[in-house]
Parts: C-alpha cells; sequence; structure tokens
C-alpha cells in the first residue's frame, strides 16, 4: 500500500472525497438549523480573516487566487466594516491635539 499525505480519511482508510466532505458539511449545518457548504465556509473564512486585519493579498495567496479583484469576490464586509477599519489603521490617530 502507498502511503499517501492524506489529512481528512475515511474509516477504511481512503481519502474522502470533495462529495463526501460536501455531504458532512450539509448535514452539519442540518443538525444545526442552516444551510451550511464548503464554498460558504471559504468565504466566511476570508472574511474573518480580513475584519481581523489580515492583508487581502496574503489572503489572495492563500486562496490560490491570481488577482485581488477574485479575492474581492469572496469578501462580504458592511459599511460598518469600512468604519471600524478606518478607525483602526487611520493616519489621524497618531496626529495630537
Amino acid at each position: 500500500m502507498e502511503l499517501r499525505e492524506t489529512v481528512f480519511c475515511q474509516r477504511n482508510g481512503k481519502p474522502i472525497t470533495s462529495r463526501h466532505c460536501h455531504k458532512i458539511i450539509q448535514e452539519i449545518g442540518k443538525k444545526a438549523g442552516v444551510a451550511l457548504y464548503p464554498h460558504l465556509i471559504r468565504h466566511s473564512a476570508a472574511t474573518y480573516f480580513i475584519r481581523q486585519g489580515g492583508s487581502p493579498v496574503i489572503l489572495q495567496k492563500i486562496l490560490g487566487h491570481t488577482s485581488l479583484t477574485v479575492t474581492q469576490n469572496y469578501l462580504h464586509m458592511s459599511n460598518q466594516d469600512m468604519v471600524d477599519t478606518y478607525s483602526r489603521f487611520s493616519p489621524s490617530n497618531a496626529i495630537q491635539v
């Protein structure tokens, strides 16, 4: 038997297919009473990364996107997110009056 670098596997040792992973995540969502999909988790993780101050360029590399434009499509930011981020990182914060 060939040694594989499998992170998640079935009880029989075979790798979990993407379809099987999708089904597991949907079942978890169903038990929690929400619609849950792998791509929703990817979008949510990307948005969380940015909200916590992560770099969009680093996120682009993590997600494997070729452009920042594609990465921006993953982010679900509100106007309040923009205000909060500006307040945190604005150069005007350093001005002493």
